[in-house]
Parts: structure tokens; sequence; C-alpha cells
């Protein structure tokens, strides 16, 4: 069996998510008729390591379908992290995800009718709790979320306790704070 490429692999681990964001929301997404302008949009992310994907040549039959249809309502990007990112240790600075095997994927979907609304978060909400069990937990700070049950260990990690304390220190009456900002010790 050959070994697989960095790249392959990236490209295995898209075509896998993808397929399993556009199963996961299903048919009603041809529905609506193509919007003009962007007015609404809503992107929620995981972080992901590349290992536990784990699929090759998974997805791209599915795929070739949806590509298809006249209006994808989700997409899923993916930023690969690595390179110097990973030459840097998780404890020495605020973001913990620097494995060089992480990606980040960021559910991304956009739409223009009020009507939408409801039909585009409930698609949305399918095919994040579907990649449920196939991530960690882990998410990028600055895709802010505020569905997460557990904002903290989700940004930080393992870092968070430390965070904390720095916070506490530096920033007693929590005066530089917003939705998910450090909380206090």
């Amino acid at each position: 069996m050959r070994r697989l490429t960095r790249r392959e692999l990236l490209e295995d681990a898209l075509w896998a998510s993808t397929a399993a964001a556009v199963a996961a929301a299903g048919p009603s997404w041809a529905a609506e008729e193509k919007p003009k302008t962007v007015a609404r949009t809503i992107g929620p992310n995981d972080m992901i390591r590349i290992a536990c994907i784990g699929v090759r040549g998974r997805g791209k039959d599915h795929i070739g379908g949806y590509v298809k249809m006249k209006d994808v309502q989700i997409v899923a990007l993916c930023d690969a992290y690595g390179g110097a990112v990973a030459n840097v240790a998780a404890s020495d600075t605020a973001f913990a995800h620097r494995d060089a095997q992480t990606f980040c994927i960021q559910y991304f979907t956009s739409w223009t009718a009020a009507s939408s609304t409801a039909q585009r978060l409930a698609n949305m909400s399918n095919v994040y709790s579907a990649m449920r069990p196939y991530v960690p937990g882990a998410c990028y700070v600055n895709y802010c979320d505020l569905d997460l049950p557990d904002f903290g260990t989700s940004y930080w990690g393992a870092n968070l306790s430390r965070l904390r304390q720095i916070k506490s220190q530096y920033d007693p009456g929590n005066v530089f704070r917003h939705a998910q900002s450090v909380p206090l010790m």
C-alpha cells in the first residue's frame, strides 16, 4: 500500500467531511433559489486531527451528485495547520491547537431571504450534529460560536487554567470581556 502525501490526506479528509455535511443536510438544499446577495451568515467550526479521519477515497462518489445541485447551502472550509504553527509548543501561547496534523473545518452558509432562516439554521445544526462523533470538540477561537457548551475548553484546551490565572491577575475587574472571553478564576 502506497503511503499518502499530506496533500492527498487533506484532500481525502475534505471530501469526506464535505460529503458528510452534504448528506446530513438532506435534499432540501436544492429547494431554494440561489441568492444573488449575501445578507445572513453562520459558521461554526471544528479543529480535527487528520489521523482521526483516516479515509482514503471515501466521499468522492457521494459528493459528485451534490456538486451538480444548483445551490449548495453549506460549505466545509478546511484550513490546514502545521508548518510554522506546529513549531511552537501548544503551552507557549494561548492557541493550543498546534499539532502538525491538525486542520480546522469551518462550516459556512449564507442566505438572503428571511423566510430561509429556519431551514438554513436547521441544516447547519444537522451537519454540525452529524460531525460530532468524528471531531474532538476543539475549535478555533477567532471563529466564535455562541452555541458551544464549553467554549473555554474548546478554544484553549489545556491552556485554559493558565489563561484564567493570567486573566485574574491582570484583569481582576473583568474590564476586558465579551460573551466568550477567558473567564475569571
